[in-house]
């Protein structure tokens, strides 16, 4: 079991290896100086990828946390005439 890392989840991760082959077959590196940052067909794969397989990193990043209520009703301003 690898530690979930960016590179994991994106190039490594056995459970998404058909989404890896079918959109990222040109990306071996995410690193700063990866020809993916360079070019704009690698990253649109790469955007299509983290939309389809539905990959979260860091894994907590869609954590939905509620947001606390506020102590007064808020109150619409109203507009003079």
């Amino acid at each position: 079991m690898e530690p979930e890392t960016f590179t994991h989840a994106v190039l490594t991760c056995p459970a998404r290896t058909r989404a890896q082959d079918l959109l990222l077959k040109d990306v071996s590196s995410l690193g700063p100086d990866a020809d993916l940052w360079t070019e704009p067909l690698l990253v649109r794969a790469l955007g299509e990828y983290i939309t389809d397989t539905k990959t979260g990193f860091p894994p907590d990043m869609t954590t939905n946390t509620p947001t606390p209520a506020p102590q007064q009703p808020l109150r619409p301003k109203l507009c003079s005439p």
